[in-house]
């Protein structure tokens, strides 16, 4: 109350100490007192702070949850494997704890067997994470927010640990990823969930043939792996026997299905895949003998005459009758090799490394040839998939979303089924020869996962570089209901780390947002045009209707050279320099500036050494970084100012070469 002031009943004299909660003072006045006068609030204690930065992580977690009813130990295991100091600390609740009414607990550390019935509220959440000290809670909070944050965009590569000694063979069924580790004569299996090994088959460094139920049954260098969902049985390519095994997923039996025989030999079986059953032909089979076959139990079965397995051996193609005991060549020949398109046994393949089932069509993936080629098993007819070449394809496989994923030795490459079947349908009509046409643009094809790193320690003429392929999807409930987009790609490798996990993005950039083609106009009728697609920069002409490609191969990858065999990766922006007329373009996948030097015809890289980052250097482009530059344009009097997607400017000196940061937000 200021001095001499009339509050509407009295006037206050000078100097007045007033109570300010005197009965005098008005209800209005005495309420603006009060205010003044109050103590401040207290500052929440550390408890008070703990509890606010827990729930706050946990709000975070549900929001990516797995389970529509709420989080589960499952994603409370996926946060803390973003963390390795603190996946050691945070504690899960037992089967026993939860079925004793969360009495007691948690006690149980990651690497057990995660029970999912429990629905995690905020009350269990904080008694998860109480081994935590608060630091530790704001890292976990960062470290799982980061990796949402590439999930979201990019495909996640990830080992999973595993006791493996080799790896040949892979396949998944529910949740459970099988796996032949042919270094020790056992077929493992892993949770996919949980990530918890065990053997599934055999006994650890003992080889041999045996029928039985888990360890009492013996394998030898089991290969190939496929699986018959309708029926619950995995199938293995036992390659030292020469023999085809069923396993039961239920029980874990063994037995043996089918042997080879003199005219059709087993031992170099690679993979096998499960294909439609009204493709069989009954003409002419090759049964094995009955000898052979004594211990098998192969008795007929009227009432299921049982799958259909297609099985790469050597440089053919094979199909068998597991419950039949039959087996007969489908295409190519078991011993001879070469490439060539035909029918039946004129066709010839050069090391047959994966097959896969599209209805009553086999893709079948040679590996020397560094080709697709199509079965048609009506007719034996096979012919090569145009405009696609790899590098020594080992694993081939369906996702639930309806596309065909390959992987070679640089990493998975998917295509929609219905195209790559219609390119087969346009060679036939243009009457063009396929394996000339696998050098064109491979537009079609999505990167979908890079593994080179994982693969550049690998022999370079193994045939089991990366071995198998096979998808897993969180979401389902049932095996044969997969819902569509949710695949994990599980990729099984020869080399350590002999496992890797490749997850999709959670939101992939939407083609219509991010756009495929940025162009740059040169005059009133001509632009410039970056295919991010295709890899490749064009002329276009609007008046003429015109296209020309000015440089890059149509592959993928990082090489300089002559401007008709040079590769970029995912080109997103292009700037001309009109006092020399060199073109500039940001290669945005190997995070590098491209000088195209059209009078030369050359292309060369004048900024970043391939490695993400940030990094400035005032002449030295291998000691620059940059984070997948994608605009660039050209400043006066000789530079070029990038946009980079860590949220930089850059400027780079074109004639000094220097990189220097001009800015970078948050």
């Amino acid at each position: 109350v200021m001095d001499g002031e009339d509050d509407g009943e009295h006037k206050l004299p000078k100097s007045t100490v007033v109570d300010p909660f005197a009965g005098s003072l008005s209800d209005v006045r005495r309420e603006a007192v009060r205010a003044v006068l109050r103590e401040p609030e207290p500052v929440p204690g550390p408890a008070v702070r703990r509890r606010w930065q827990v729930l706050q992580l946990h709000e975070v977690v549900w929001e990516h949850r797995s389970a529509p009813s709420g989080v589960v130990q499952s994603d409370v295991a996926d946060l803390a494997r973003c963390h390795r100091l603190c996946e050691e600390k945070i504690r899960f609740f037992s089967t026993a704890e939860i079925d004793g009414g969360l009495v007691a607990g948690p006690s149980q550390r990651l690497h057990g067997n995660l029970d999912d019935r429990l629905c995690i509220c905020d009350e269990l959440f904080c008694d998860m994470l109480a081994d935590l000290t608060d630091a530790e809670v704001l890292q976990l909070h960062t470290a799982y927010v980061e990796t949402l944050a590439v999930r979201e965009t990019q495909w996640h590569v990830r080992p999973v640990p595993s006791p493996l000694a080799s790896c040949a063979g892979v396949c998944v069924y529910g949740d459970w990823a099988y796996v032949s580790d042919p270094a020790q004569h056992v077929l493992r299996r892993v949770n996919m969930r949980t990530q918890v090994w065990e053997v599934a088959v055999g006994a650890e460094g003992k080889p041999g043939c045996v029928d039985g139920v888990g360890a009492e049954a013996r394998l030898s260098q089991p290969a190939g792996l496929c699986v018959d969902a309708l029926r619950g049985v995995v199938y293995v390519a036992d390659q030292e026997s020469g023999a085809v095994v069923s396993v039961t997923c239920a029980t874990g039996e063994a037995r043996t299905v089918v042997l080879g025989t003199d005219q059709v030999s087993l031992k170099c079986a690679q993979a096998l895949c499960v294909v439609d059953p009204s493709t069989w032909d009954l003409s002419e089979p090759q049964r094995a003998s009955a000898e052979d076959n004594a211990r098998g139990g192969l008795a007929a079965c009227p009432e299921d005459t049982g799958p259909v397995l297609a099985v790469a051996a050597g440089h053919g193609v094979l199909l068998l009758r597991p419950l039949q005991g039959l087996c007969r060549v489908l295409a190519g020949s078991v011993a001879d090799y070469g490439k060539q398109d035909g029918e039946g046994a004129q066709a010839r393949f050069s090391t047959v490394a994966a097959v896969v089932g599209i209805g009553k069509t086999l893709v079948v993936a040679d590996y020397w040839n560094g080709l697709l080629r199509v079965v048609d098993m009506d007719s034996a007819v096979v012919s090569t998939v145009p405009r696609f070449r790899c590098r020594g394809p080992t694993g081939l496989s369906i996702s639930s979303n309806g596309s065909l994923q390959v992987l070679d030795q640089s990493g998975v490459r998917a295509c929609g089924i219905l195209k790559l079947l219609g390119s087969l349908t346009e060679v036939e009509k243009e009457n063009v020869d396929p394996t000339l046409a696998c050098g064109e643009s491979e537009e079609e094809w999505a990167f979908a996962g890079d593994v080179s790193g994982y693969l550049a320690e690998a022999p370079a003429a193994g045939v089991h570089v990366g071995s198998a392929l096979a998808h897993w999807s969180r979401d389902d409930t049932d095996v044969a209901e997969v819902r569509p987009g949710t695949d994990t790609v599980v990729v099984g490798l020869s080399v350590a780390p002999y496992l890797l996990q490749i997850q999709p993005p959670t939101k992939p950039q939407d083609a219509a947002q991010s756009g495929r083609f940025h162009g740059v106009a040169v005059d009133t009728s001509r632009f410039l045009l970056a295919d991010s697609v295709s890899h490749q920069i064009f002329m276009v002409n609007a008046v003429k209707r015109s296209k020309e490609r000015l440089a890059g191969s149509g592959r993928r990858g990082w090489r300089d050279g002559p401007v008709n065999i040079c590769e970029f990766s995912g080109p997103l922006h292009v700037a001309l320099d009109t006092n020399t007329h060199d073109l500039y373009v940001a290669d945005t996948g190997n995070h590098r500036i491209r000088k195209v030097d059209l009078s030369k015809g050359l292309t060369t890289t004048v900024c970043g050494n391939g490695s993400k980052g940030c990094v400035d250097h005032p002449s030295d482009p291998l000691q620059q970084a940059l984070d997948s530059p994608y605009e660039i344009r050209c400043a006066q009097p000789h530079h070029l100012l990038v946009c980079c997607a860590d949220n930089s400017v850059r400027r780079f000196d074109l004639l000094t070469g220097g990189l220097q940061t001009l800015a970078i937000g948050p």
